[in-house]
C-alpha cells in the first residue's frame, strides 16, 4: 500500500509541472531554433521540420498551424 502512495507523489509533481506549460510558445520556440538552419523554402524543407516537431513530441494538428503560419508562399500536400 505503501508503494502506491509513494508513486502517487511523483505523478502528481510532474503532472503540476507540465500544467504550468504554454505548448503553442514551446512549440513556436522549437520552430524558431530549427528555422536557424534555413528557411521554409519549399514543401520538402517543411515536411523535414514536420517531422522534426512531432519527434519532440509536439501535436501533429499544431505543429501543421505553425508551419502554415511560417510557409504561406509554400504550397503543402494537405492544402486546398
Amino acid at each position: 500500500v505503501t508503494g502506491v502512495q509513494t508513486c502517487a507523489l511523483p505523478i502528481s509533481a510532474v503532472a503540476e509541472v507540465f500544467d504550468d506549460l504554454d505548448e503553442h510558445a514551446l512549440l513556436e520556440q522549437a520552430l524558431e531554433r530549427r528555422l536557424r538552419r534555413g528557411p521554409l523554402t519549399d514543401a520538402a524543407s517543411a515536411r523535414r521540420v514536420h517531422r522534426y516537431l512531432l519527434a519532440q513530441g509536439f501535436d501533429p494538428s499544431q505543429v501543421m498551424t505553425a508551419i502554415r503560419g511560417r510557409a504561406k508562399h509554400i504550397r503543402l500536400s494537405n492544402d486546398d
